[in-house]
């Protein structure tokens, strides 16, 4: 099983070998403003490297307070083009823009042809200044059921239920510990096989039962995941207030007997082997 602790801010987790494979936690929260939450962020560490999974707002500046710069980077992987996961995409490519400022090698960016096309939209108002040098970023497009080796760990595309850019993340690391961040997604199949047997996932909990929405989960919905899934230990983000108000978190807890974190943003979860 994985543990939880704070995260270090002083930046010398990245050199530190603390764990093999590590998540943090970088933003738990929605597309609502909140003052101790932001948007979606997760920072997995392998060995030393580093995979960032969704920048919503706020997050590149997060990111460098644990240390992880743009030019720190080595991969980025969205989701999907919802701006509370995807807003500080621009940011980004406008810092990798900065002359004077090369990386040693390309950052790879993933996401869906939608997700791409969204930043194609996005290119028409922004114009070159979001054309970042092919020297500091190189993009690749992703399908449901693609699969390949990233920093070390393989990397497996599943489909899940929430926009037509979303997709969905599982990586397995070479002692076989599986972590898996969907993203954004209501109950389907896809997001169901994405979690099968994970020792962690990542899932949000948007709205109580008495507030249901398409595309997002519940606690009812997510505790038919668990027992569908056979999830080992579940990482609940991306609440909205009424979830919190509302406590969607106990009632989930009330129906299945299985390990469920309520992580702050910049809490690090340290997952065990080699």
């Amino acid at each position: 099983r994985s543990r939880a602790r704070g995260a270090d801010s002083s930046g010398r987790r990245r050199h530190a070998r603390v764990a093999v494979l590590s998540l943090t936690t970088v933003g738990t929260g929605t597309a609502f403003p909140q003052a101790d939450r932001g948007p979606t962020s997760m920072l997995l560490r392998h060995n030393d490297q580093c995979i960032v999974v969704d920048i919503g707002s706020g997050a590149l500046q997060k990111l460098c307070s644990h240390g992880v710069s743009p030019f720190e980077m080595d991969a980025l992987l969205f989701t999907h083009a919802h701006l509370d996961h995807f807003a500080d995409l621009v940011p980004l490519l406008f810092a990798l823009h900065v002359p004077g400022y090369q990386r040693d090698r390309p950052l790879d960016i993933y996401a869906s042809a939608p997700a791409f096309a969204m930043l194609e939209r996005l290119r028409g108002a922004y114009g070159d200044w979001l054309d970042a040098p092919e020297s500091n970023v190189a993009f690749h497009t992703l399908e449901v059921g693609d699969s390949q080796d990233l920093c070390g760990l393989h990397l497996a595309v599943h489909a899940v239920d929430h926009a037509e850019s979303s997709i969905g993340y599982r990586f397995t690391a070479p002692s076989g510990m599986t972590l898996a961040i969907p993203g954004d997604s209501g109950p389907c199949e896809g997001l169901t096989a994405l979690c099968r047997d994970a020792d962690v996932a990542v899932v949000e909990c948007s709205m109580p039962d008495l507030m249901p929405i398409a595309g997002h989960m519940n606690p009812t919905t997510l505790a038919e995941l668990i027992r569908a899934s056979n999830l080992k230990h579940l990482v609940v983000t991306h609440q909205y207030p009424a979830a919190i108000a509302m406590d969607a978190v106990g009632a989930l807890r009330a129906m299945v007997d299985v390990e469920i974190s309520v992580p702050d943003d910049g809490e690090t979860f340290e997952l065990n082997g080699p």
